[in-house]
């Protein structure tokens, strides 16, 4: 009976050591593994508001006759969610915690958002219709949905409590916009003792070069950049 070759480990997509950084003096940062019971699989902000080309945001944009300097983000967007979705089905199929992370008040009016929230004109009082969460992406009955109101996901929220509570120690992380609401995240999520798996083509900002340089910016410091597939790979191989 011949024995099948041991899978390769999980590898980073993006390395940034061939540029003055962190990682150029003391190399890449270790890149997690992923275990049953240890392992959260978070979406940040994949909501009508942030993410439809028809609500929210999208709106304000086509009504402001911006949508030629915008079709690279809500293309990217359509990219990046069939990837999100694969690495969802692979998440529970494994049994992986879902963990989503949207943008929403407490209140009806939304009085409660925050500061930074309001300066942006964010309009996601409680119960919006622009909250609800991108249909390929919908969590289940039981999934764990974290509102928050501002761009980070921990501050303000339960959502540290949370995964202690659930024993997570590694998060592997995908949404919107990448050098915003889910730097903020990663960020706080390193700080907090978390380590990241950031996924390279499962989040999207703006314009190409934020894009970039958010990635290359984490990887240096806070969390390992991978592809969807290989973690989806990854998550397969799990034991």
């Amino acid at each position: 009976m011949t024995q099948s070759s041991p899978k390769p480990p999980l590898a980073a997509s993006i390395l940034p050591i061939d540029v003055p950084s962190l990682s150029m003096v003391s190399g890449p940062i270790p890149v997690p593994p992923i275990k049953a019971g240890r392992t959260a699989f978070v979406i940040v902000d994949m909501q009508l508001y942030a993410a439809s080309r028809d609500h929210g945001l999208g709106v304000v944009i086509r009504d402001r006759g911006m949508e030629e300097a915008f079709r690279y983000y809500y293309d990217e967007i359509d990219r990046i969610t069939p990837v999100i979705a694969e690495l969802l089905a692979a998440s529970r199929a494994a049994g992986i915690e879902v963990i989503h992370v949207i943008t929403e008040g407490r209140t009806a009016d939304g009085r409660d958002l925050g500061r930074e929230s309001k300066k942006r004109k964010v309009d996601t009082p409680k119960n919006a219709p622009t909250s609800r969460i991108l249909t390929p992406l919908a969590p289940l009955d039981d999934e764990i949905v974290i509102a928050k109101t501002v761009s980070g996901g921990f501050a303000g929220t339960g959502l540290d409590m949370t995964l202690r509570s659930l024993g997570i120690e590694t998060l592997i992380m995908t949404g919107v916009a990448t050098n915003q609401c889910v730097e903020n995240t990663v960020r706080a999520a390193s700080n907090l003792g978390y380590d990241v798996i950031l996924i390279e083509d499962g989040c999207a900002t703006y314009n190409p070069e934020w894009q970039r340089y958010s990635l290359e910016s984490m990887a240096d410091q806070f969390a390992s950049v991978c592809k969807g597939a290989d973690v989806v790979a990854a998550i397969g191989a799990m034991t």
